[in-house]
């Protein structure tokens, strides 16, 4: 009898999540129709020399792409040149207001590691610190972070490298800490296409992404600057922790992939291949849920042993409900999701993440859509509370620093060995997903 109560009362679980999640995919249906047309929050800020101060995050000769003596070409869409320019620009304000300016620099700051000449020349020559950091976010580093808190400024302008890296993890950082963060979109760069989701992220967490003109046009010129939520202002935004998360890769079977007709199919496969042998080094729980045949899928991958298949006849099965909901024993806080999203079940997969009490990521990278990524269902997605992410900035996010002392050795050992095996690339030497970056973030989403 009581395995007959247990039974029912079982069943009736199932039933009520099938419910809730029938409900939030209407719900996000609804949203698709309510935010596209919807007015944009918009306030206005008023910035001035004495309340600000200037950060100038990693502009080292090394990390420009196309300089000589970075390992990157210049990325199609970037314009890097112009953001240079534009770096120079808001340090020449600085210098002629009296603005106070912090530089950091990655690991070191000799050799091609140094800024270069040009931007040098336009550093101002008082009121100006410089840090060299190990972590990724500068307000990690207790010397930057008592900077800023002895300064008593409470907005700051952010510029500098890389967008989905450094700067993505500062800003949130400082977001955190309860500063104003102003992000010159067009004084920002990184060394891939796919520069979006890291962008997203910094609107969706309250940071106003402006332009170089508006930022020197408010300091000298008294005018306010307008943060309008590309979309949506929800508040801080959590960075992935490491060893609290775990990676779900939905509908990735031999059926699936075959009749896929995404452009970008070959790179993100790629992408699943790397996140499998990262899931390995850096001990993240892995999941790939699947309705059926996988032995072609099993050939094209890299298989840790950890890793769980998780057999499904649809998006609701109790197999992936309990799979989801076992993650919470297992100490995991946040599930990264990626896979194909054939009938939405990557969508729903998220929802149901959501539902279930998890920070939810989602990477546009490692996410296949028929035709290619279809952006208003991920914005709706976003909109909701789901986390813009991609494979690299997973990476990033898990490690947190570029220093072998701030993480696990056993991490760095896995990785080198891979790396000198040829298992994996750098993850910035992955193909790009898209071909040419989509321009100014501003412009995309403020017009």
């Amino acid at each position: 009898m009581k395995k007959y109560e247990r039974g029912r009362k079982m069943k009736r679980l199932y039933k009520l999540l099938l419910v809730i999640s029938l409900l939030l995919a209407f719900s996000l249906g609804s949203l698709s129709v309510n935010f596209a047309s919807d007015t944009k929050v918009c306030q206005k800020y008023q910035i001035n020399a004495q309340n600000t101060i200037l950060v100038v995050i990693d502009v080292q000769k090394t990390y420009i792409p196309g300089r000589p003596e970075c390992w990157f070409p210049e990325i199609p869409g970037q314009n890097t040149p112009n953001k240079i320019e534009n770096v120079k620009m808001l340090l020449q304000m600085a210098k002629r207001t009296g603005m106070e300016t912090i530089v950091t620099y990655e690991l070191d700051n000799t050799g091609p590691r140094d800024m270069p000449e040009d931007v040098k020349e336009a550093l101002p020559t008082q009121n100006t610190e410089h840090f060299v950091k190990t972590f990724y976010d500068i307000t990690k580093k207790e010397e930057i972070a008592q900077s800023l808190k002895n300064g008593g400024q409470k907005n700051v302008i952010v510029c500098g490298a890389e967008t989905d890296v450094c700067v993505l993890q500062s800003v949130t950082g400082l977001l955190q800490k309860g500063y104003k963060v102003f992000l010159a979109d067009d004084a920002t760069y990184t060394s891939t296409t796919l520069n979006s989701p890291a962008l997203k992220r910094m609107d969706k967490a309250g940071a106003a992404i402006v332009t170089t003109s508006d930022i020197v046009s408010a300091i000298e010129k008294g005018k306010k600057i307008p943060k309008e939520y590309g979309i949506a202002g929800m508040g801080t935004i959590p960075d992935i922790k490491a060893a609290s998360e775990a990676i779900v890769i939905v509908n990735f079977d031999d059926e699936s992939l075959a009749l896929l007709d995404d452009p970008k199919k070959e790179a993100k496969i790629q992408r699943i291949q790397y996140l499998t042998h990262i899931a390995e080094c850096m001990d993240l729980p892995i999941y790939f849920v699947y309705d059926g045949s996988i032995e072609k899928t099993k050939e094209l991958l890299y298989i840790p042993k950890h890793l769980q298949w998780v057999k499904i006849k649809n998006i609701l099965d109790k197999n992936l409900l309990e799979s989801i909901q076992s993650l919470k024993s297992k100490n995991v806080e946040q599930i990264v999701f990626g896979g194909i999203d054939e009938k939405d079940q990557v969508i729903r997969a998220s929802q149901i993440g959501k539902l279930f009490g998890f920070e939810v990521h989602l990477m546009e990278d490692a996410y296949f859509k028929e035709g290619g990524t279809v952006q208003q269902k991920l914005d709706n997605l976003y909109r909701i509370g789901v986390i813009p992410s991609s494979v690299k900035m997973v990476f990033y996010d898990t490690t947190g620093s570029i220093s072998p002392e701030d993480v696990p050795r056993e991490w760095v050992e896995r990785v080198e060995q891979k790396l000198i095996n040829g298992d994996i690339p750098f993850v910035e030497d992955l193909p790009f997903v898209i071909d040419t970056q989509p321009g100014s973030y501003f412009k995309n989403t403020k017009n």
